[in-house]
């Protein structure tokens, strides 16, 4: 054996729904209707499970429907449910005439416990009469994946909701085709590996673009860093590729910085072996960052550059 890592997960869903408390009295002066709804920094589905403590943006783009203006005074305001980490109110960036639109982005974060929340957002004028889309808020509903023990980012629950790439792909589907020349990502179920073919729990199977210089990289969404926190995860060849030449990397980024920053790296080979990946990264503790998942070709026969990760996780 060589050296040593571990898993976690959530789920989000955003709309305008369920009746609005005190609206009644604004009349069609002040009335807004829904346009679109973009979730920022998490490529999410509805439903889609997210991780405790990811950092994202919601933003909704709204449209003046009724006959006043809004003017800059006017703010997006936090009314009822969960905060989510969210600020009090939110200041429309400009003035918005009638039919005219403007997006409201709001800072959130998913809570560290599991369970359900929902979090409800109004518009405010200058008399603080709060009015929503009809008689519905602009809500926000999340479900925060119960995560085993001591574990705080399981990244093969959250492979779907992590922007894969290649260098002949500037975007890959979470679960690919295997033999696809630009490159796959995919969960195996039921994997043979080098060192064992039967009875080994799930893997993030990955292989990258077939060319000499191929890689394959999964940028996570934002998460803030905790002391004493450690990476944890086994990597190696997928059996019966013996021309299997790989480099593991776990890269990360802080947001708000342009430089991309390499934690460690582990090269693999088709030896029957693998490695053991315990790794402490409480030298990030307070940091907001994106985890990012790389593996390199490294010689060999490219067909054959079939890797794993098996149970990557933070751990606490």
């Amino acid at each position: 054996m060589k050296k040593q890592i571990l898993l976690i997960g959530a789920s989000l869903i955003l709309s305008a729904c369920s009746a609005l408390p005190g609206a009644a009295g604004i009349s069609g002066c002040e009335a807004a209707g829904l346009v679109e709804d973009v979730t920022i920094d998490v490529p999410l589905d509805v439903g889609v499970p997210l991780m405790p403590g990811t950092h994202f943006t919601k933003a909704w783009k709204l449209e003046n429907t009724g006959t006043c203006a809004w003017t800059e005074e006017f703010d997006l305001v936090f009314s009822d449910g969960d905060r989510l980490g969210s600020p009090d109110e939110v200041s429309l960036p400009k003035e918005v005439s009638p039919g005219q639109t403007v997006t409201l982005a709001v800072p959130l974060t998913a809570p560290d416990e599991s369970g359900n929340y929902s979090g409800e957002w109004l518009l405010r004028n200058t008399q603080g009469e709060s009015f929503g889309i009809g008689e519905s808020p602009l809500t926000t509903d999340i479900v925060v994946a119960e995560l085993p023990l001591n574990v705080a980012y399981d990244f093969l629950q959250a492979h779907c909701l992590a922007q894969w790439n290649t260098g002949l792909a500037i975007f890959l589907p979470c679960e690919g085709e295997t033999g696809e020349r630009i490159g796959w990502v995919q969960t195996l179920e039921d994997p043979a590996l080098e060192d064992t073919r039967n009875g080994n729990p799930p893997v993030l199977s990955v292989s990258p673009d077939n060319q000499d210089d191929g890689f394959i990289q999964g940028v996570f969404p934002p998460v803030t860093v905790k002391e004493g926190q450690s990476f944890k995860a086994r990597v190696g060849c997928l059996h019966d590729l013996v021309g299997c030449e790989l480099v593991f990397q776990l890269n990360y980024e802080i947001v708000g910085e342009p430089e991309r920053l390499t934690l460690a790296e582990w090269p693999e080979s088709y030896d029957g072996d693998f490695t053991e990946i315990d790794l402490d990264v409480s030298g990030l503790a307070g940091e907001t960052v994106r985890f990012i998942l790389e593996v390199h070709a490294n010689g060999g026969r490219t067909a054959d550059a079939q890797g794993y990760w098996l149970n990557p996780r933070i751990e606490n």
